[in-house]
């Protein structure tokens, strides 16, 4: 596994989708975050973070990677998936 480009690096990616066995085909623009900016952006829209989950790949799953981003294996050492519990902080009575 090769990492290609820093965590830190926000330039949008452009990648063709396709689906073996179908006719479907799309361009599609991936917007790189890192989680400081998630944080901020829930935070700057007035939520409160609860929980931040990063579940890891089950043993039993498909084994099927996603395009050239994330194969089986490479979902084993980096997280693929991150998992935000936010809401409305709670209204203080007086």
């Amino acid at each position: 596994m090769v990492v290609e480009t820093s965590y830190h690096d926000r330039t949008p990616d452009d990648w063709d989708w396709e689906q073996a066995g179908r006719p479907l085909h799309a361009r599609v623009r991936e917007y790189r975050h890192t989680v400081g900016d998630w944080f901020r952006l829930l935070r700057d829209a007035g939520l409160q973070v609860l929980d931040i989950v990063e579940p890891e790949p089950v043993q039993g799953g498909c084994g099927r990677g996603w395009g050239r981003h994330y194969s089986a294996r490479r979902q084993r050492m980096v997280p693929a998936t991150i998992i935000w519990k936010a809401g409305k902080p709670a209204l203080r009575r007086r």
